[in-house]
């Protein structure tokens, strides 16, 4: 039987500077643990603002992943942890300084 191939899925966070507001898209996120798939934090700055370091996702109670913080354009998560809860939310807050904390949540499909 071959492996399943790991998949990307991008997670998009984008801020508004007029109403010092982040958003993120999807929000709710799942992944798929049979499929392999992971998230891709992928921040698109407005102009002027600088792309590297510029967010923090946090998972403050528990993660899906092995790691409970992120903070780099392009960060992957890795897979889900083994003893993930599927089909549970986990709570984050993703930050971006300057501009604003938004609650964002993702699960794991079986």
């Amino acid at each position: 039987m071959t492996p399943a191939v790991k998949k990307t899925i991008p997670i998009n966070i984008t801020v508004d500077l007029e109403k010092d507001e982040v958003h993120v898209n999807p929000n709710p996120f799942y992944i798929d643990s049979v499929k392999q798939e992971e998230v891709q934090w992928v921040f698109a700055p407005p102009a002027g603002h600088p792309e590297i370091d510029c967010f923090t996702v946090y998972f403050p109670n528990a993660s899906p992943f092995e790691e409970t913080t992120f903070g780099h354009h392009r960060d992957h998560t890795g897979c889900a942890r083994m003893n993930a809860v599927h089909n549970k939310l986990y709570d984050a807050t993703l930050t971006v300084p300057g501009v604003g904390t938004c609650m964002i949540q993702g699960g794991v499909k079986p």
